[in-house]
């Protein structure tokens, strides 16, 4: 077996020789320690938040030693990776198959500007794609090739300052500390390698001036072009890139998007591509993927493109299709929720939109109120009123209203009034924040479940309503592809409706997912303690109130309803 040769970076310092991942490796023994807070190796660097970074800027630079530029001899990221990461030394963090493949395969092949290796690489969301392909390439090629660069661009230079850089940067820095000096020279949107001359230049699409024809340092030196999120990355700026010659390696690398565009065409049409599903990486948990599956739908767009890595229409969808609401209403049976509770949904106006208030039981909407009113106290009179004639008291703990814009205030007057209302904002943060932008859109896509699956009987809802709940949008846009809910404003540009009755009808069901309208209640036992009776004929009493009769035609019920179980009791002797 060969060993691989860690330049002596300082000069005679003993060398030892280890193993990683059943390779030898020749490493000093004098490592060193690195201070977090000494500028000198590249840590606590003032970043700047103009356009223009220190990057920007051509360094001149002399070679780190005397013999001139050095390279570290590790055959592959993979390896590279298992020795300066510590938490993967250690086995805190183990790199996935298809990251290791990616790695190995990729090193492995005799790249040259005549005939460069290119490789698309689609993965789920969440993938490590990141900290773990892009950083760990990176800051391989520029400590194991002299005079090497390192193209990176991004379609967003916020997520290209909070993800890509910091963990090439993070990585780089693992160096610096484990060798005890400067390997790498850390600026922002830059990093140099002064022990090979190499270097890593960053740039964002959405930053003006940044793409631009980029070449290697020298004629006979290595170059790597990487488009992270290449499914937002523009024609115009691939285009740009494009005009870089002399590259060897040109990596794709994105979550999956919609099918069109530069980073489709090269998932389809390239020699080299991989698509990367959820299930290929440990880290996230099957829990996580079947909830999801369960939650968003084995089949729709948006499971299939987050965990499955599969290319999907998902801008400017609806969220609940129009002929999934005409097919339910034409149908008879519907799921019994568990919950028979009354709940009640309120969006709020002022002026041209309607006011309008949902109530629900169970799988049933009881009633809808709409109205005009631009006079806020006559607008909370009316659903105070309202509310009353529902028999809902002013204590009800399931009354759900919109605390966006003049919202807010209507609520504030109902509250004075003596109302308990449940404040609800559409552009509050999500609980799934990986997947949704805000929870307006996770709400009506957990909705949007529950109507798939034939559990709520829209034939009780106005036809008004209908059309507004399939007429519905998201947008799919931002850091990580993440879904938003469209706005109301945006919805009237379009010639849409204004969704009121629909937004009053999803207020309704907050907090209720496709669980509570299919998962088994518990069968609580009536005697839990043992229950016990004076003779025979006050248990057959017993049984027969609250088993018999109580649950008389549910015995013969559809596969989904609810079972009940038999009431088991003890008798109590004479002697007792």
């Amino acid at each position: 077996m060969s060993d691989i040769l860690l330049t002596n970076l300082k000069k005679d310092t003993p060398l030892v020789r280890e193993e990683v991942n059943g390779q030898q490796i020749i490493v000093p023994t004098d490592t060193g320690s690195c201070n977090q807070g000494n500028d000198s190796i590249g840590n606590g660097v003032s970043f700047s938040s103009s356009k223009e970074y220190p990057g920007d800027k051509i360094e001149t630079i002399e070679p780190l030693r005397v013999e001139g530029w050095q390279k570290l001899d590790f055959p592959d990221p993979a390896l590279f990776l298992c020795f300066y990461h510590k938490d993967i030394a250690e086995g805190h963090v183990t790199l996935h198959d298809w990251q290791t493949e990616f790695h190995e395969f990729c090193a492995g092949q005799k790249a040259t500007s005549q005939e460069p290796l290119k490789y698309c690489l689609a993965t789920c969301n969440g993938s490590g794609k990141d900290a773990f392909i892009i950083a760990g390439w990176s800051a391989w090629f520029c400590a194991c090739k002299i005079r090497s660069r390192v193209i990176i661009t991004s379609s967003s230079g916020v997520q290209l300052t909070a993800q890509t850089e910091n963990y090439i940067r993070s990585l780089c820095q693992k160096v610096n500390e484990f060798h005890g000096e400067e390997i790498f020279r850390i600026r922002q949107r830059y990093i140099l390698c002064r022990l090979t001359g190499s270097e890593i230049r960053m740039f964002a699409t959405d930053e003006e001036g940044k793409a631009e024809g980029y070449h290697p340092l020298d004629p006979s030196a290595e170059m790597t072009i990487i488009v992270n999120e290449g499914k937002s990355v523009s024609e115009d700026i691939h285009g740009a890139l494009r005009r870089c010659t002399g590259y060897n390696y040109w990596f794709e690398i994105s979550s999956a998007g919609e099918p069109h565009g530069a980073f489709y065409k090269a998932f389809t049409s390239w020699k080299n591509t991989k698509k990367v599903t959820a299930y290929e990486c440990p880290h996230i948990s099957q829990t996580e993927i079947e909830d999801a599956k369960k939650d968003l739908g084995e089949h729709s767009a948006l499971f299939r493109s987050i965990y499955l890595a599969l290319f999907t229409s998902l801008s400017s969808e609806t969220i609940i299709p129009q002929q999934l609401i005409e097919s339910l209403l034409n149908l008879e049976n519907f799921g019994e929720p568990i919950d028979n509770e009354i709940r009640i949904g309120i969006d709020l106006a002022a002026g041209g939109d309607e006011n309008v208030l949902c109530a629900i039981r169970g799988n049933k909407c009881i009633k809808e109120i709409f109205f005009r009113e631009s006079d806020t106290e006559i607008t909370a009179d009316r659903f105070s009123i309202e509310l009353s004639k529902l028999g809902v008291s002013r204590t009800h703990k399931h009354i759900y209203a919109d605390d966006g814009g003049v919202g807010r205030a209507i609520i504030d007057k109902l509250i004075r009034r003596g109302w308990t209302i449940n404040r609800v904002l559409n552009q509050s943060t999500a609980t799934l924040k990986k997947i949704y932008g805000n929870r307006g859109c996770e709400n009506w896509q957990r909705v949007a479940r529950i109507i798939e699956e034939r559990c709520f009987d829209v034939r009780t809802l106005s036809t008004k309503t209908h059309e507004q709940l399939y007429t519905r949008h998201y947008k799919r846009t931002g850091l990580g592809g993440r879904l938003f809910l469209e706005s109301k404003k945006e919805a009237k540009a379009e010639g849409r409706p204004s969704p009121d009755r629909a937004d009053a009808f999803i207020l309704a069901l907050t907090g209720l997912t496709l669980d509570d309208f299919t998962k088994e209640p518990e069968v609580k036992e009536l005697h839990k303690h043992g229950r016990k009776f004076n003779d025979m004929d006050a248990a057959l009493e017993e049984y027969e109130n609250n088993t018999t009769y109580g649950n008389f035609n549910k015995v013969n019920e559809p596969k989904g309803r609810r079972v009940y179980g038999s009431l088991q009791v003890t008798l109590r002797s004479q002697d007792e």
